[in-house]
């Protein structure tokens, strides 16, 4: 296991993303004017080789460059190296091989990962058999990668069991047009990012269907009740789903045209079929999978989650949308609140 000792003080601590996707894209640029020293892995030589040629990242952001210093590598390559942290920008369905491919390689490991392992794990704890709690953290928030690009405010928080690595986390990542605020519920946090995806494809659906602002703000707040319910039965603390992991998160992926899965949501609508809505988008959409991972998740917990449910068959395709529509709306309203929180209304 690496050394958690700091780095000589000739030398700035190294920082390496894993992932060249949008989000990996974006937090490098946040990381650019910190006080380390910053490298972008991504999969092929090619696309470094494109980053180098003109220090922007073409194909998800064209024109928009990265802050001077900026170094670029191959993840084969960083994998040989050592570094001071190790930022996983990766989908979820990688996280783990990547963790394992990079736990010797740095002591503080941070994930932007708002899904589950395929497993049906949160990724905390498929971390926690790779590397020690206390090394690994978490960040979350409303934050849509193009206006990270645009240094336009945003708001995120970075979670863990270690104190040490969330304080150091936060440090380092906050910034004036990039707050970060320090969370000890790790487990909400990661049940509310990977939820919210799927509860942002519902509202792609009915903004795509016609439907109006008062559906889809009703929505969303049923939404959110299913969200912390979900929390809440593995542990986590409902204020969380009152904060930027959660309502805040919430509302931005379901009406930000940005949001992939807002954006597949409306692709469902005019009645693609899931292959043609991953085509369309080119990019790996969360929601997709894992609404039915949540749903598993629901039926162990012994909850209900109607509008997770709905999106799941939805994204399964195997029932068409108007009449999940219709099963949905045409439930029997109860009680908007239960006294115990984990019980469906």
């Amino acid at each position: 296991m690496p050394s958690d000792a700091a780095p000589p003080a000739d030398r700035s601590p190294r920082w390496l993303v894993v992932g060249a996707g949008s989000f990996g894209t974006a937090m490098t640029r946040i990381l650019g004017p910190r006080p380390v020293d910053v490298t972008l892995a991504a999969r092929s030589a090619e696309q470094v080789e494109a980053m180098r040629a003109t220090n922007s990242n073409e194909r998800y952001f064209p024109g928009i460059e990265f802050p001077e210093g900026t170094r670029f590598t191959t993840v084969e390559e960083a994998a040989e190296e050592t570094w001071d942290a190790i930022v996983l920008a990766v989908p979820t369905s990688a996280f783990a091989a990547t963790l394992e491919r990079f736990a010797e390689r740095a002591p503080l490991f941070l994930s932007l990962g708002k899904g589950l392992d395929p497993s049906g794990r949160r990724l905390s704890e498929v971390a926690y058999e790779i590397v020690d709690r206390d090394r690994f953290v978490m960040l979350s928030g409303p934050n849509i990668a193009r206006e990270m690009m645009l240094d336009l405010p945003t708001a995120a928080v970075v979670a863990g069991t270690g104190r040490d690595a969330v304080l150091q986390v936060q440090e380092v990542v906050n910034g004036f047009s990039f707050r970060v605020y320090a969370h000890d519920d790790i487990i909400g946090v990661e049940l509310a990012g990977a939820t919210k995806n799927v509860i942002a494809i519902a509202a792609g659906v009915l903004e795509g269907s016609g439907f109006g602002d008062n559906a889809i703000a009703a929505m969303m707040t049923r939404g959110l009740n299913e969200m912390a319910r979900l929390g809440m039965a593995n542990g986590a603390k409902l204020q969380t789903y009152l904060g930027l992991a959660g309502v805040g998160d919430l509302m931005v992926t379901c009406r930000s045209p940005h949001s992939r899965n807002h954006r597949a949501g409306r692709l469902f609508a005019e009645g693609r079929s899931p292959d043609e809505v991953r085509a369309e988008i080119g990019q790996v959409v969360e929601g997709m999978r894992t609404a039915p991972i949540v749903c598993d998740m629901a039926q162990a917990a012994g909850i209900e989650m109607h509008i997770c449910h709905a999106v799941a068959q939805v994204v399964a395709h195997d029932v068409p949308l108007a009449e999940v529509v219709q099963e949905l709306m045409s439930r029997e309203p109860g009680m908007e609140f239960s006294s115990d929180a984990t019980v469906a209304s």
